[in-house]
């Protein structure tokens, strides 16, 4: 799936929003105001990424790209990180709840698509009951 095919997915999503709000590189995606994923920008420049577990994940092999990182819960974040070579530790966020997938890594779009609903839900489960209807209809 090409990047903006992925970015109109996600907005299919019921009442998703997309915005910048830490700048043009940078897209986040909230649902009641409240980001599930930010969409970000990796270039050749940035040489590596220190993981968790002091294992380095190094881009000199790659052409520009874009990960996602996806808030889930986190009996999950770890399972996907075991599953994916392509999945990290939340990149600046908590890396408890948070993993950045890198888009053209090793995933099936299945499991990225069922990764970026389970953000969502995450969210969603986490609104007064009252409100959780309105965005599961």
């Amino acid at each position: 799936m090409m990047e903006t095919q992925f970015i109109d997915w996600i907005l299919t999503i019921p009442e998703v929003e997309k915005d910048f709000p830490f700048g043009p590189g940078v897209q986040a995606f909230r649902v009641a105001g409240k980001i599930f994923g930010l969409l970000t920008a990796i270039t050749k420049n940035q040489a590596a990424i220190t993981t968790g577990s002091n294992q380095l994940i190094f881009f000199s092999d790659l052409q520009d790209t874009k990960a996602i990182s996806l808030k889930n819960n986190e009996g999950q974040t770890l399972d996907y990180r075991e599953m994916f070579s392509g999945i990290i530790p939340g990149y600046h966020l908590h890396k408890k709840y948070w993993n950045t997938v890198f888009l053209h890594a090793d995933i099936p779009l299945e499991y990225l698509e069922i990764m970026v609903l389970e953000s969502y839900q995450e969210i969603i489960f986490k609104l007064p009951k009252k409100n959780q209807g309105f965005y599961l209809e």
